[in-house]
């Protein structure tokens, strides 16, 4: 039996192509980075923290919440009127910085994990004989070559 095609499509996240586009961002200087430069940078921010807000929450739910109105707030600002181009850089820098908080934390939580399960499958083979020979101790005699007992 065949399946439609889903519609749902996978978006792997990649720390580091989104810690090069934060830090690129953030290298851009006020004076020499022309308007458009911005707006390509933070488009870049804005996809790459929507992918990451979710995934790099902490787990406390309370910071979590916090956390994403945060996002949503700054992804929603609009730059101002007035001094349109520090207005624009500032919001840019605000995004990357953003951008590495989350992909941080979630380089956090998925190392903790990784380590947990690392953990747990190094331990899981233990069992009562491999454990007692781990610590130099036999269950069964073992024979040392001739004559031995």
């Amino acid at each position: 039996m065949t399946h439609p095609p889903s519609n749902q499509t996978t978006v792997l996240l990649d720390p580091v192509t989104a810690t090069v586009i934060a830090n690129r961002a953030l290298s851009r200087q006020l004076g020499t980075t022309t308007l458009s430069e911005m707006e390509v940078e933070s488009a870049a921010l804005e996809v790459q923290l929507r992918r990451f807000v979710g995934a790099g929450l902490p787990e406390d739910e309370e910071e979590a919440d916090e956390q994403s109105r945060q996002v949503q707030s700054l992804i929603d600002s609009v730059p101002g009127e007035t001094d349109f181009a520090f207005a624009s850089w500032t919001r840019m820098r605000h995004l990357a910085r953003a951008l590495r908080r989350h992909v941080e934390q979630y380089a956090e939580r998925n190392s903790s994990k990784s380590l947990k399960l690392l953990a747990e499958g190094r331990d899981a083979h233990l069992t009562a004989d491999s454990l007692a020979a781990t610590r130099g101790q036999t269950l069964a005699p073992v024979s040392t070559g001739e004559g031995a007992t």
